[in-house]
């Protein structure tokens, strides 16, 4: 088996990927599976692209850890490559996800990237809830980070909603404060939902909501009396209902009583 660290590049415009493969064949024609690169193979064509071998190890973990070192936040800050994330991001190889969140970028791209990366910090890229929890830190700063980490787990970094809770101040403006903050514990600032009143469209839209639910009940109050009132009737193969006020009528005729012949 080969761990492969190698290079796609597009030959017409000249940006590039890098990335790790493990194989049985070195020349088994494969390009990369990031988000960015299987688009634009798929839009330029493979005959657009060149592969170049960079390095090759013994072990896949070996790899990973090289491609690590080579692309790294300047890397993936370039506009010609195609690299989303942060190399080295294998946890089936052991390597830690420590300090890493999820992100999703204006294009729609999910991908993993450091807490660091200026363009997580400066909110180009946003985190991506899915297990993962907003933290607060000693000097106070807020971030992502998988519900997972170990600092998380220790209580080195603190969720910012545990202990806390959603207020309003007297003009409105909405925050999150620990429970025991000392406003809101005297009624400077309030909970949100607290005294919190209806409007004239949220009234009228419960009323009409509780309406609609006695009307259903009435239906099925009005199908079961009509139900009560009327029994199974057949003949010559066919079954049909029947006003009990009429059963002697039918049976008369030919009908018999129930669904099918006796």
């Amino acid at each position: 088996m080969y761990h492969i660290l190698y290079k796609t590049t597009n030959l017409k415009t000249n940006s590039y990927y890098i990335g790790v493969h493990s194989t049985e064949n070195k020349n088994d024609g494969y390009l990369g599976s990031g988000t960015v690169i299987k688009k634009k193979i798929a839009y330029y064509g493979r005959g657009s692209f060149k592969k170049e071998i960079l390095e090759c190890f013994s072990t896949a973990k070996e790899a990973y850890i090289r491609e690590s070192e080579i692309v790294d936040e300047e890397f993936i800050a370039d506009k010609n490559t195609y690299n989303l994330s942060l190399g080295g991001l294998s946890s089936s190889q052991g390597i830690s996800f420590e300090g890493i969140v999820s992100v999703k970028d204006s294009e729609g791209n999910f991908f993993k990237t450091s807490i660091t990366d200026p363009r997580y910090i400066s909110g180009e890229l946003v985190g991506v809830a899915k297990s993962t929890i907003t933290v607060k830190d000693k000097e106070g700063r807020t971030f992502k980070v998988s519900e997972d980490d170990s600092r998380y787990l220790n209580g080195e970094l603190v969720g910012v909603v545990k202990g806390t809770v959603t207020v309003k101040d007297s003009e409105g403006k909405c925050s999150r404060v620990p429970k025991n903050d000392p406003r809101y514990l005297n009624g400077e600032l309030v909970g949100v939902t607290r005294g919190k009143k209806m409007t004239s469209e949220e009234k009228r839209k419960r009323s009409e909501s509780s309406i609609g639910h006695k009307k259903e009940k009435s239906t099925k109050k009005k199908m079961s009396g009509y139900a009560k009132e009327r029994v199974w009737i057949n003949k010559d193969g066919k079954t049909s209902h029947c006003n009990k006020n009429n059963l002697q009528e039918k049976l008369d005729s030919g009908w018999n009583l129930g669904m099918k012949p006796a």
